[in-house]
């Protein structure tokens, strides 16, 4: 059960989190959107009760979904100091499209902390992630670029093996290096619905995705259809609330 500090803190969180997006959200987008399919497959290894591994290969597409644009390994640790606070920290290496239809190498460290609390009828999440991407001086725009990710996230725990869920994120740029995004602009929003399925060891993600800019006039809006596909392989081990 939780506090009733725990529980104020979750509250502030929340309505500091919806002042923060209510500006941003009301921007208008550019009107000319895009869909993409996101695709992912990974695996989950519990090294204790509170530490595990996660290894995930992802796949994206664009152009109406027919082309594919984008793909990374990423290896990330996660451990539970508390039962509601976590902390994790990870590498992904991407191989991406820039503007101009080449592959480039890129590459991104990050680490992030979550805090959780439960209701009766769900879980609610918030995380906080920095991350540091680099790229090569041939690339598209900075060699390195500093963002702060804050995601709110609650899932439903009501029906058996389901778990639907909503998120809201706000993608908001650290350092002031490129002239064109000074330090402390928030670049975009991204608004998801989904659902998880899991039977065992498996674990089915499906989620819808509004990715809408709110700095670069020239970014479009994006529909997204993210699935997912993953392997629990510490399964019969008493495990935490999943992500």
């Amino acid at each position: 059960t939780m506090r009733w500090w725990q529980k104020t803190v979750a509250a502030g969180a929340v309505v500091s989190f919806l002042l923060l997006a209510g500006p941003t959200l009301a921007q208008s987008p550019d009107p000319s959107p895009v869909s993409e399919l996101w695709t992912d497959v990974g695996v989950n290894l519990e090294l204790s009760d509170r530490a595990r591994a996660t290894f995930t290969q992802t796949f994206r597409f664009d152009e109406s979904m027919s082309r594919h644009y984008f793909s990374a390994p990423e290896l990330a640790l996660r451990y539970e100091l508390l039962g509601w606070w976590q902390l994790e920290a990870g590498y992904r290496y991407e191989y991406e499209r820039d503007n101009d239809a080449v592959f480039q190498d890129r590459s991104r460290i990050f680490a992030s902390t979550r805090f959780s609390t439960k209701f009766r009828p769900a879980t609610l999440e918030l995380r906080l992630q920095w991350q540091k991407e680099s790229r090569s001086e041939q690339d598209d725009g900075t060699p390195t670029r500093h963002h702060m990710r804050t995601r709110m996230r609650a899932k439903l725990r009501r029906i058996p093996t389901v778990n639907p869920y909503a998120s809201v994120e706000m993608f908001h740029r650290l350092d002031g290096s490129d002239e064109d995004v000074p330090a402390g602009t928030f670049q975009k929003w991204r608004l998801g619905l989904g659902v998880e399925w899991q039977r065992g060891p498996v674990e089915l993600d499906a989620c819808y995705y509004l990715v809408s800019p709110t700095h670069d006039p020239q970014d479009p809006t994006r529909h997204v259809l993210t699935l997912g596909l993953r392997f629990d392989l510490g399964f019969w081990k008493k495990s935490n609330d999943k992500d």
